[in-house]
Order: structure tokens, then C-alpha cells, then sequence
């Protein structure tokens, strides 16, 4: 027997099958249209720009660059304070950082041409684009906000560390350092999509200053020695914390191709390299 709760309960809510399909043909729409009209936006842009650039001045270079990075800023935090299409933010915000970025270098070389260092142009920008993308991810925490703060951070050190002479494998350690610490955090966080890109490019650029102080110090064959028995080290921290195992395992892959290939170099043509061959 059906109860007149049911009946009426079926009414107010209906079956999920009977609302699903119209809901769903409505969301791939929606989307699809989204996607068209802004792959129509970006390439009539990108065309217009392709023709009439040599023809432009500095203000009509400035307003087709900047001046739609920022259209395109307006709209992302449109559709970030709405969420209504979710699947949008990340290459809305992908494309409002590159706009902004180009629109800026634009701007400057235009405006501020006699500068023949291009490094104080990247550090203003930077700094300016990582600012931008602070305030946007303090108000709206999404992990794309995180991967272009990072990048623009990051880049606005690089720049900073290049204009005040540091050497290259310095800044490299300290950078690489902090990013490995900032993608540890992330693991913790509800970005931790960016966790495991992040601890690999660290590692990477920790390395690779690791690699040439004790180049500098010793000998290419002892750098590459110590640097894979450092790899290693990483790999099997890692792997006792139970943490990232793909790194862990690619760790221990390059680490030991390292160490094994900086050893040999180094007992190559000695009384020991036949025991190297048995061991």
C-alpha cells in the first residue's frame, strides 16, 4: 500500500532520474557555450592584435593588453564571487594572469623604453602580478590562485636575488629550500593538487645548487656523487614518512643513477675499479 506521505513526498521531491537528464543536457550547454564564446574572444583578440599591431600606438597597444587583462580580472572575480561555473576558473585565471603579465610588459616598453635593464621591468611586474594574486586568493582560496601567486613570488626572489649579484646556485638553494617547505605545507591544505609538482620542482632547484657549490669546491665527479647520495636521502625520508611515493621512487631512480655514475668516474683507471665492477 502507498501511504498519502509517499504520494505526496514523490510530488515535492521527484525521482532523481526524471530531473537528471534535463539537468544535466542544461549544465553541458551552459558549458559548452562558455567554452565557445571564450575560445571566440581569445582568438578574435589574438587575430585583431596579429593584424593591426604595427599599426597601433602606444595607447591602442596598452588598452588591447593591459586594458583587457583587466576586463578579463573583472570577469574572474564575476565568476568566482558567483561559483556558478566552476570549471571555467582555471583557465579564466590562467588567461587573466598572462594578459596581465604581457599587458605590463606592454605598458613599460612603451612608456619607459630608455631602460636597457630588463630585469627591474620582470621585478616590477612580478612583484605588482604577486601582489594581484594575494588579494585575490586571500578572498577566494582556489589552487590556481595558489600556482600563480607562487609562480609570480618566486619569480619576483629570482629577479631580486639576479639584481643584487647573488650567485646563481645560492639563490637556488635558498629558493629551492623555501619552496620545498611551502610545498611540504601544502599536502595539509585543500591544495594539495599543487603538493607534489611542488616538492619536485624544489627538489630540482635545491639540487641542481647543491650540485654546483661542490662542483666549485671539488670536482664536477664529486658533485654529482653527493648530490645523488643527497637525492637518495630525499627519496627515503619520503618514503619513511610515507609521503608522495611516485617522488620517492623517481628519487631513488636519478639518485642512485647519480651516485653509482660519480663513483665510477671517480675509480675509473685506479687499483679499485675492478672491486667497484664486483660489488
Amino acid at each position: 500500500d502507498i501511504s498519502p506521505a509517499e504520494v505526496a513526498h514523490a510530488i515535492v521531491d521527484p525521482p532523481a532520474s526524471a530531473v537528471e537528464p534535463s539537468q544535466r543536457s542544461g549544465e553541458i550547454a551552459k558549458t559548452l557555450f562558455s567554452y565557445l564564446g571564450a575560445i571566440f574572444i581569445v582568438a578574435g583578440i589574438g587575430t585583431y592584435i596579429g593584424m593591426y599591431w604595427t599599426q597601433m600606438g602606444s595607447i591602442m597597444r596598452i588598452a588591447v593588453t593591459l586594458g583587457v587583462g583587466y576586463c578579463l580580472l573583472i570577469v574572474l572575480i564575476s565568476a568566482l564571487h558567483e561559483n556558478k561555473h566552476p570549471k571555467l576558473i582555471v583557465p579564466l585565471a590562467l588567461a587573466t594572469a598572462f594578459m596581465l603579465t604581457g599587458g605590463w610588459f606592454v605598458f613599460i616598453d612603451e612608456l619607459f623604453s630608455k631602460g636597457n635593464n630588463w630585469k627591474w621591468a620582470v621585478l616590477s611586474i612580478f612583484g605588482l602580478m604577486a601582489v594581484h594574486q594575494g588579494l585575490l586568493l586571500r578572498k577566494y582560496p582556489q589552487t590556481v590562485l595558489v600556482f600563480s601567486a607562487l609562480f609570480f613570488v618566486y619569480g619576483f626572489f629570482q629577479t631580486g636575488l639576479e639584481l643584487l649579484h647573488v650567485p646563481s646556485s645560492l639563490s637556488a638553494i635558498a629558493l629551492g629550500a623555501s619552496l620545498l617547505v611551502v610545498a611540504s605545507a601544502l599536502e595539509k591544505t585543500a591544495h594539495t593538487t599543487l603538493a607534489e609538482p611542488g616538492i619536485f620542482i624544489a627538489c630540482c632547484w635545491l639540487y641542481a645548487g647543491i650540485f654546483d657549490r661542490i662542483a666549485l669546491a671539488s670536482s664536477v665527479n664529486w658533485a654529482v656523487l653527493l648530490t645523488g647520495m643527497c637525492v637518495m636521502s630525499a627519496a627515503y625520508g619520503l618514503q619513511q614518512s610515507q609521503r608522495q611515493p611516485r617522488l620517492a621512487g623517481l628519487g631513488y631512480l636519478l639518485g642512485s643513477a647519480m651516485a653509482y655514475t660519480g663513483l665510477f668516474d671517480l675509480v675509473d683507471q685506479t687499483t679499485i675499479e675492478l672491486s667497484y665492477f664486483a660489488v
